[in-house]
This record gives structure tokens, C-alpha cells and sequence, in this order.
């Protein structure tokens, strides 16, 4: 017996299992793990593969068939980030989701965190970072001023002291200061080649996913896989939060009319419940919507239907599948 057999094992004997427990034992739903690898093996096409949802009640393996397809997304190389949906990491808060993933985003062939990994390796190499570079310029006004000025630090042989540190805080979701920004450049002789402004906050955060996962496959990765468990919990929200999550999840998830972004796949569990208990008890599929089409929110409003309707349509064909 390998060493990752014993250890397997001895994870289940314990309760807990691990990596390599879930890994070795596979799933018996070759259908769900086949979609997946649809999704992963268009993850950079002009319209990547919508994402995929899993329901089933409480204990019925969800959780460990999301694990599964995270050693499934390892294996052909892409960065993964578990993301527990909860009070701190609501739905509707695409900002805090992001830097949940981006806390979570594990690297298959390192331990380091996923951006100073990642960043090591771009500057380990001319060829890595210039595809970056090539990345940022075809994106072109989608991506602001400031990215285009981090790659510039980037390419350079030295940062003042602990400007990188502050680098890799900005691309995880936190603040970076125009100023210091401005005195790095200075350093390296591009003090007003860039302007520094800030978009503002939803279209940042976007921007910064665009960037992130351009960064990562420059990296040599395939991509980022995102996987969202106990998305039951959106039942909690107060109404236009609630609204709110279901917009976003048909964004994650690059469901018919979101946005979509290239290199990223995404999967999500939920109890097999939430549609009797939830959107139906409550009519959610038409006093959400219409609340968000009062407020003018009306290409909000469509995705959060077109969510509902692939939550039902999951809870009716995709049970949790069975594990092992």
C-alpha cells in the first residue's frame, strides 16, 4: 500500500477526510464529473461553459463531491479556492466573495499563498511575464491605468522595501495608495507614465478578477476554479439581499446574460430543499425581481431569475451524487 493510500485511510478512519481520501475515491456520477471537464477544458473560450450546480439534503455528500472536483480542477492544473458561503462571505457581496477566493485560492503545485506564488514565478521569468503584458494590452480600456503600472514595478529588478508586500494586498481586494504607487514608479524613472486614479468600487473589484486570473495563467496555470458550498444559506438574507446573491451567483457561475470571465470556472452545492422552501415559499421569483426592476435594476433582475431557474432546474436533475 502507497504512502497516500495509508494516509487516506487513516483520514477516514478519523473522520475527516482528506485530499487524498476524497481524491481515491472518486465520485460514481461520471456524467456531473464529464460537464465539469467540459467546463475546464473551455475555461478560456469567448463563451466559457456555464457553471455547475449540485443539490441534495444534509449529509448526502455535496460538500465532499465539491471537494472531489477541486482534486478534478488540481490535477489539470488550475488554482482552486473553496468558498463557504456565510455572514462573513455573503453572496450579495461580490467584493468580500472575491477575497474569500482569493484567501482560499490554493496553487496545485505549491504551498505558497496563490498571488506571492504566482508572482514569484512571473518574476522568475522574461517569457511568463510577458505574457502578462501581452494579457493587459489586449485588454485594453477594460483593465485601468494602475494595472498596467503594477506590471511595470513588476518587470523591474528591485521594489523600494515593501512596496510588493502592499502590491499583493491591492490585487487581494485592499487599499493601495496613489502615493506610494507614484514614489515606486519614481524610483524606476516612470514617475508620470501613468494615471492613477482609481475606478470606482464594483468596477475595481472586476477589474481586479480580470487581472488576477490573466496573472495566474501567465503564471502557467490554467485557470481558477471557484467552488461555492452552503449557497442554501442566501435563504437567510433579508430580500434584496437575497435579490442581490442570486444576481451575483448567475455572474460567478457565467450564466446567459452575465458577464463572463475568461479562465474562470465555477461550481456550487445546495440543499435539495431551497426551492420549495425558499423561492417558492416566498415567491421569490417574482417579488425579488420586482424589487430590484423598482430601483432600475433591471439587467439585475434578469440574472437573478435566470439563477433561480438554474437552482430549480438543478434541484430537479442533479441530486448530490454518490461518493466512493
Amino acid at each position: 500500500m502507497n504512502l497516500e493510500a495509508r494516509t487516506a485511510i487513516e483520514a477516514l478512519r478519523a473522520g475527516v477526510p482528506n485530499r487524498a481520501a476524497v481524491r481515491l475515491m472518486g465520485t460514481e456520477e461520471p456524467s456531473l464529473e464529464h460537464e465539469f471537464d467540459e467546463q475546464l477544458q473551455h475555461a478560456w473560450a469567448d463563451r466559457p461553459r456555464p457553471g455547475l450546480g449540485i443539490a441534495g439534503g444534509f449529509g448526502s455528500g455535496k460538500s465532499h463531491f465539491l471537494g472531489y472536483l477541486a482534486e478534478v480542477a488540481r490535477a489539470q492544473n488550475f488554482v482552486v479556492s473553496r468558498v463557504v458561503v456565510s455572514k462573513e462571505t455573503p453572496l450579495s457581496d461580490p467584493g468580500r466573495v472575491f477575497e474569500a477566493a482569493v484567501r482560499a485560492a490554493t496553487l496545485p503545485d505549491r504551498h505558497d499563498d496563490a498571488i506571492t506564488g504566482a508572482l514569484t514565478i512571473l518574476r522568475q521569468s522574461r517569457d511568463k511575464m510577458g505574457a502578462l503584458e501581452t494579457a493587459v494590452e489586449q485588454a485594453g480600456d477594460a483593465l485601468a491605468p494602475i494595472f498596467s503600472a503594477l506590471l511595470f514595478l513588476l518587470q523591474r529588478d528591485t521594489l523600494p522595501a515593501g512596496f510588493a508586500r502592499q502590491m499583493e494586498r491591492f490585487l487581494a481586494g485592499g487599499k493601495i495608495r496613489a502615493a506610494d504607487v507614484r514614489q515606486a514608479l519614481a524610483t524606476v524613472g516612470g514617475a508620470r507614465k501613468f494615471d492613477l486614479r482609481l475606478p470606482v468600487a464594483g468596477l475595481l473589484m472586476e477589474q481586479r478578477i480580470h487581472f488576477l486570473t490573466a496573472l495566474l495563467h501567465a503564471a502557467g496555470y490554467a485557470g481558477w476554479c471557484m467552488l461555492f458550498d452552503e449557497v442554501e444559506l442566501i435563504g437567510r438574507y433579508t430580500p434584496l439581499r437575497r435579490a442581490l446573491a442570486y444576481a451575483w451567483l448567475a455572474t460567478w457561475l457565467g450564466l446567459e446574460g452575465a458577464r463572463t470571465w475568461p479562465g474562470i470556472v465555477a461550481a456550487y452545492a445546495i440543499t435539495d430543499d431551497f426551492v420549495t422552501a425558499v423561492i417558492d415559499e416566498r415567491d421569490d421569483r417574482v417579488r425579488l425581481t420586482d424589487r430590484l426592476r423598482l430601483k432600475e435594476r433591471h439587467h439585475e433582475a434578469r440574472l437573478a431569475t435566470t439563477a433561480m431557474a438554474h437552482i430549480a432546474q438543478t434541484v430537479l436533475a442533479r441530486r448530490a451524487p454518490a461518493c466512493g
